[in-house]
């Protein structure tokens, strides 16, 4: 694979472009953000969206308002046909903070998650994590296993975001437990997607507290990142 650009954005620090960004937004972008009960989810809904429109804009050469979106059977966005590049995208925000990639003509996924105590030991009993995964969490006891718990579920939702499935994927027929190298090759369930292509998955450099990681079509990208920094 080629170059993926990931931008780590902290929400807080863009609340003043909050109108600039909603009136990009289309229909339906903002009956999501209506749909927020408070309004700090609503504000950072819009403003996660008005910067992604931002950032296709810049690499499409076009306007922020002017770019239609598509919707997959399982949720994941695209740019309508007719674009003058073949672009692909995905979006993460946890709490204040937002990340993106943006890719040329290969899928990628991306994951933030903020890290909560506890909730390793109240969700991994019930969750449908490998048997690899579960003993690799298990192994390890108080704030580092939660730290691995939250690796383990942003390397997870990154590779079912890159695949475009949602949760309508089992998570226990594919296995995330590291290999001692990172980036690393990730292996999809057989016959689910059709290129032919590897996939790479990665850990991403996140702020203190969080989880990050990218799922990529192709070998290992060069990443090109920008925005601010995670420590």
């Amino acid at each position: 694979m080629g170059q993926v650009q990931v931008w780590r954005l902290h929400l807080p620090q863009l609340a003043g472009h909050r109108r600039e960004c909603e009136a990009l937004l289309d229909a339906a972008e903002r009956d999501r953000a209506d749909r927020f009960y408070f309004e700090p989810d609503r504000q950072r809904h819009v403003l996660a969206h008005g910067v992604l429109r931002h950032l296709l804009a810049a690499a499409l050469g076009s306007m922020p308002a002017a770019l239609v979106f598509t919707v997959g059977a399982q949720g994941k966005p695209a740019l309508a046909a007719g674009a003058p590049i073949d672009l692909r995208f995905n979006l993460s925000h946890a709490g204040d903070w937002l990340f993106i990639a943006l890719a040329h003509g290969a899928e990628v996924g991306i994951d933030v998650e903020r890290q909560r105590p506890g909730l390793a030991d109240e969700l991994l009993p019930g969750l449908s994590f490998t048997a690899r995964e579960k003993a690799w969490i298990s192994s390890h006891d108080g704030a580092s296993r939660t730290t691995t718990f939250f690796e383990a579920w942003s390397r997870k939702e990154a590779a079912i975001k890159a695949w475009g499935t949602g949760l309508s994927l089992a998570l226990d027929c594919f296995d995330v437990t590291p290999n001692g190298a990172s980036p690393c090759a990730l292996q999809p369930p057989p016959g689910l997607t059709a290129s032919g292509q590897p996939w790479t998955l990665q850990d991403l450099p996140a702020p203190p507290g969080h989880c990050a990681a990218l799922v990529s079509e192709g070998g290992p990208p060069t990443l090109a990142w920008f925005g601010q920094a995670a420590g």
